[in-house]
């Protein structure tokens, strides 16, 4: 798994790429605590991730610990497996699922 970030005004964006699994806790950990704690709007880039485990959904959620409360926190790109989990996790009422 790979990441690479950009930010625009008080927006992180963090793209993933490949196979994200727990091995990759890391480096996505290290993609979003670059940027202050409190940070206003994080959205993830899911559309490059080719397979994916359940200690994502944990992972997402340290993400949004991270973010001041209130923040925006999207998922963008999320298909098909990926989609499938973040709504069997009910992770759907707490992230802004975007196509």
């Amino acid at each position: 798994m790979t990441t690479d970030e950009t930010r625009s005004n008080d927006c992180v964006t963090i793209r993933v790429r490949g196979p994200w699994d727990f091995r990759a806790r890391q480096a996505f950990v290290a993609s979003f605590e670059r940027h202050e704690k409190g940070t206003r709007c994080f959205v993830v880039d899911m559309s490059g991730v080719t397979d994916m485990d359940s200690s994502v959904l944990g992972l997402l959620l340290q993400l949004r610990d991270h973010a001041l409360p209130g923040s925006e926190v999207a998922i963008t790109g999320a298909g098909g497996l990926a989609r499938s989990h973040l709504h069997d996790a009910r992770l759907s009422s707490l992230f802004e699922l975007r196509d």
